[in-house]
């Protein structure tokens, strides 16, 4: 689901709010300053089997960041977050969390595109949770 928007950067992004408490309360937030920075709005996953429902890229270059609670991730969820991301190359996945030694943080960190933020967030993280992911970069051709 993208959010439709003068501003074609936004427009060519999603952001997707992993179930959760830190991302539950960030959600409204995020949707308020979504709408004044023309970035996306945010959508929250109730869980993460929904990230089965999520189409595959039509384009190779689709981006998107996906924010996860990583405090209340169960280890189990860990392998449908790595399998997402790996058929997703344009996606990102930021972990929020107070522990990033728990389990499931650690398994995450490993995954090529992922990010941890101790929680809170800072005004600064907050602003570039809504800026579009880097663009792909495509490897050198030898």
């Amino acid at each position: 689901m993208r959010q439709t928007s003068p501003n074609a950067d936004a427009a060519s992004w999603t952001l997707l709010l992993g179930p959760g408490p830190r991302t539950e309360g960030l959600g409204p937030l995020l949707a308020a300053l979504s709408a004044a920075r023309e970035a996306p709005e945010p959508r929250l996953l109730a869980d993460l089997s929904e990230l089965l429902a999520e189409p595959l890229p039509a384009a190779a270059d689709e981006r998107g960041r996906l924010l996860l609670d990583c405090d209340s991730l169960a280890i189990d969820d860990v392998g449908l977050v790595r399998r997402f991301l790996e058929a997703r190359p344009g996606w990102e996945a930021w972990l929020l969390g107070e522990e990033s030694g728990t389990r499931s943080a650690r398994r995450l960190a490993a995954v090529t595109n992922t990010r941890w933020l101790d929680w809170p967030l800072d005004v600064d993280q907050l602003a570039a949770a809504l800026a579009p992911p880097p663009p792909l970069v495509s490897p050198t051709p030898r």
